[in-house]
């Protein structure tokens, strides 16, 4: 029985603030965690969105503090100028301290919401001739990409769904708590870190190889 890791999205275009709605505070943050779980699985997931989801604008680079709470669609730039432009290049990239892409043992990638459908069929697929048993979870936006994953992931398999909050990050915490509840009503169980995961390690015979080293 195979445990898998998946990392939803953790790309540095959520880390942009010219788009507000897909800004995710800390963002960065999650990734020693997403690190951390992978030393759970056997094999490693990365799920990735190539649309930029709007970030065409100026990035900072980094997580803004004291980010406002987004209500609505309201657009907004923190940064302006030929440096804010030159950090909006490659905002599609893994955030830093992440594997590369070709070191995943399974990409799925998407453009468009047709493209989006297809991609989680030939996953999930992917997942079932794996003989996979567990799923450990993390990435972002916690109520956005995250939460349609679970969901989906709960209706397509026996497998268990486990979420690792701290590899999770949302946009907005009142959104990311109702997320939350949704995956709980779905059957996926939550959990507050990696370090609550020992219970997977003591179900396997073998012992657990890190697939890449932490951040």
């Amino acid at each position: 029985m195979t445990i898998i890791a998946m990392d939803i999205q953790p790309q540095r275009c959520f880390t942009c603030v010219a788009d507000s709605e897909n800004f995710v505070p800390y963002a960065r943050q999650a990734v020693y965690e997403l690190n951390k779980q992978a030393m759970y699985a056997h094999r490693r997931v990365l799920v990735q969105n190539l649309t930029i989801l709007g970030c065409a604008g100026f990035c900072t680079g980094g997580d803004t503090t004291g980010f406002v709470c987004p209500m609505g669609s309201t657009k907004r730039a923190e940064t302006s100028g030929l440096s804010g432009a030159m950090n909006s290049i490659g905002n599609c990239d893994l955030l830093p301290g992440l594997p590369q892409e070709f070191d995943y043992d399974y990409v799925m990638s998407y453009e468009n919401q047709d493209k989006k459908t297809a991609s989680y069929d030939k996953l999930f697929t992917w997942l079932k001739q794996a003989n996979t048993s567990t799923i450990l979870i993390g990435g972002m936006p916690l109520e956005k990409g995250m939460l349609e994953m679970v969901l989906k992931l709960s209706k397509a398999g026996k497998w268990r769904v486990v979420v690792n909050l701290a590899a999770s990050r949302g946009v907005c915490p009142e959104n990311a708590l109702q997320a939350i509840l949704a995956m709980r009503r779905a059957g996926a169980t939550v959990l507050a870190n990696a370090n609550e995961f020992p219970v997977l390690r003591r179900q396997t015979g073998r012992a657990f190889i890190p697939l890449h080293q932490t951040a």
